[in-house]
């Protein structure tokens, strides 16, 4: 999938945001559900931990029944606590470290297992916690999305980030009346055979047309039909190609980890195209 490298950091950045959104807005009602339940034994929010409300329920509950000066009480009101300052905790950290979007899932999931066996015991005929169910499923589902970004984000290097930013609201470059597409090439070149393989990123810059296509185990940089740079694929994690022509600069730049795959051409660092590849 080929978008505006820029689309994408804000796209993994609004994942983000939305997972921890999700995860303050749980723990906000969450804490209106346990005080409800507190004082007036009752319930009110869906879109909460279900772990807090039915502990501290039942240890309110116990406590008043057997009399057991508020023992079970203090351990209801204390595992709530815990969840849901983990839940908070989570929220708070996981801006920069991707492994509080992991811990903060684990909650939600058992959170999610417990308020499914709720819902079995109520015959599953309950309209309000089958809505606290879907909700759950979908805080989930944003903070696997979140993960997803947070990793995929650490794929695109810095430099090359902010240079994409630095130039994506630049007017276009004049054309120059005095270039040439006659090529004067200060690499080793070859003619470019053309066996139809598509290219991976391709553009035009101050009229040559470039490219990187990837063929037999070689990555290569071709600058109108000639190839100007290549390097033989092995299992590197990043490799750069480069070539000067007409005294332009043209620089590809391939990088991968964990999340995915980026790929970034230019032309005296300006950024002519991009693809990037989640995993």
């Amino acid at each position: 999938m080929q978008e505006n490298i820029k689309e994408q950091i804000i796209k993994y950045k609004t994942n983000i945001l939305r997972a921890r959104f999700n995860l303050l807005f749980m723990v906000i009602l969450s804490v209106v559900n346990v005080m409800s339940v507190y004082f007036s034994h009752n319930a009110i929010m869906p879109f909460s931990s279900a772990i807090s409300t039915y502990s501290t329920y039942f240890g309110v509950l116990i406590s008043k029944e057997q009399g057991s000066e508020g023992i079970f009480m203090f351990i209801g009101l204390l595992i709530a606590a815990i969840i849901l300052g983990a839940l908070l905790l989570c929220y708070y950290k996981s801006k920069n470290n991707p492994l509080f979007f992991i811990i903060a899932m684990v909650i939600i999931i058992i959170d999610t297992i417990v308020l499914l066996a709720v819902f079995a015991i109520n015959a599953f005929a309950s309209t309000l916690l089958f809505v606290d169910l879907i909700i759950h499923i979908m805080t989930i589902f944003y903070l696997r999305s979140a993960l997803k970004s947070h990793k995929q984000l650490g794929v695109i290097d810095t430099l090359s980030y902010e240079s994409i930013l630095s130039n994506v609201d630049e007017e276009p470059l004049e054309d120059d009346d005095n270039s040439s597409v006659n090529l004067e090439i200060s690499t080793p070149v070859c003619k470019y055979i053309d066996e139809g393989d598509e290219p991976i990123v391709c553009g035009e810059y101050e009229e040559l047309d470039v490219f990187v296509v990837i063929r037999n185990k070689n990555a290569e940089l071709v600058i109108n039909g000639y190839v100007c740079d290549a390097i033989e694929l092995t299992h590197n994690d990043e490799y750069e190609l480069c070539a000067i022509v007409n005294n332009i600069e043209f620089n590809f730049q391939y990088k991968r980890n964990y999340g995915g795959e980026a790929m970034y051409l230019y032309a005296e660092n300006e950024l002519i195209d991009s693809l990037i590849i989640d995993f």
